[in-house]
């Protein structure tokens, strides 16, 4: 089976850090101090684990008798990415 749990997760944590490391860009990088990045990339950790508590109550009360949550995870974390590439998709 090429998608397992395992990769489920994987892709799910990933997608969360995709809008930051696009902002890490060539351009933007040697701007910002190293302080800073830290900054960002702590934070993001934060906003994870407090959005996979989120997703882990409304699973247990919502959506447990229909899928995985490891399933439930990863779309909640596509939707999260989608909106940050929402003007993209909209123009």
């Amino acid at each position: 089976m090429i998608f397992n749990v395992r990769n489920s997760n994987l892709i799910s944590v990933l997608l969360f850090f995709v809008p930051v490391l696009s902002f890490l860009d060539k351009i933007n990088l040697p701007q910002i101090l190293i302080s800073d990045i830290y900054l960002i990339i702590l934070s993001q950790i934060f906003v994870l684990v407090v959005f996979y508590l989120i997703s882990l109550i409304s699973y247990n009360f919502i959506f447990k008798n229909f899928l995985s949550f490891k399933i439930f995870f990863l779309i909640n974390a596509t939707t999260i990415y989608l909106f940050f590439f929402y003007k993209n998709f909209k123009s």
